[in-house]
């Protein structure tokens, strides 16, 4: 059996954490779960996550805080789930690099939804990363032929 893909819940709040994690683990991740950021840019930069979800009103340091530290050393996809629904809030968490932003209190199914719309974006952008294709002598590169006879490379 593949590794099951790895789900990050960083959440103060037991009770929604715990719901959180059972919505995740239906949806076949693996959990693992935070109740502050405390090195968790060292838990992203050495395991492989799925998806984070991360409160913003965090005992000691901010979820803001933690989302661009995330993102000086991963592109995992992070969904803010917060009781902060200020406009402002939202904007300030998109625009730094969440990729989606849900309020409290949650419908579960409205989180199972855009965790697999989220998952599923990250899925179609990899899958539109240009391949190279190396035939003969020459390179195609999305329909573009480059002839590498003569050429020397490093």
């Amino acid at each position: 059996m593949p590794d099951r893909l790895k789900a990050l819940v960083i959440e103060d709040d037991p009770r929604v954490r715990r719901t959180l994690k059972g919505v995740l683990e239906e949806e076949g991740y693996l959990v693992i779960e935070r109740e502050n950021g405390d090195a968790v840019v060292d838990i992203v930069q050495t395991e492989s996550f799925g998806i984070v979800t991360l409160d913003v009103q965090l005992g000691g340091q901010n979820g803001f805080d933690i989302l661009r530290d995330i993102r000086t050393v991963s592109r995992v996809p992070v969904i803010m789930v917060t009781g902060r629904d200020d406009v402002f809030d939202r904007v300030v968490g998109l625009e730094i690099g969440a990729d989606d932003y849900i309020t409290k209190p949650f419908h579960v199914r409205e989180v199972l939804a855009r965790v697999r719309a989220v998952t599923r974006r990250k899925a179609d952008t990899e899958a539109m990363r240009v391949q190279p294709i190396l035939v003969e002598h020459c390179v195609m590169v999305d329909g573009l032929r480059i002839d590498l006879d003569g050429m020397d490379i490093t």
